[in-house]
């Protein structure tokens, strides 16, 4: 059964229980709409992260984030704002990745680690 999406005006929120979801082999269910967090080539970081607020406040529950993207401190600060609010962490999806020179088996955990360490740098 297709869940269908109400119209709306520009400024309602959309209910986050009406977006899509995948269903992960280990049964986690993940919004199928999200918001990409890439905008290095034109925006700042802080107006990415700004992006991640407002995306928040109308529905929006998955963030798509990567190292190399230059904002991991400023999409940080801006889910802990995001938690602050009263949206549950349970209720997001926060995906990032490793970037390509960063495969190596010495590589991946020290790379996850820095990436949580730029995440919790602005408080």
């Amino acid at each position: 059964m297709k869940t269908q999406i109400p119209p709306r005006s520009s400024t309602a929120p959309i209910d986050p229980v009406l977006i899509p979801q995948r269903v992960l082999y280990t049964g986690a269910r993940m919004p199928g709409i999200g918001l990409g967090t890439f905008g290095s080539d034109h925006v700042s970081p802080s107006e990415v992260a700004e992006a991640v607020e407002g995306a928040a406040a109308v529905g929006y529950r998955h963030f798509d984030c990567a190292s190399v993207y230059g904002n991991e401190a400023q999409i940080g600060y801006s889910l802990q704002r995001i938690l602050r609010s009263g949206i549950k962490r349970e209720q997001l999806w926060i995906t990032s990745k490793l970037w390509n020179d960063k495969h190596g088996e010495n590589d991946v955990i020290p790379s996850c680690r820095q990436s949580l360490s730029r995440a919790l740098a602005i408080s």
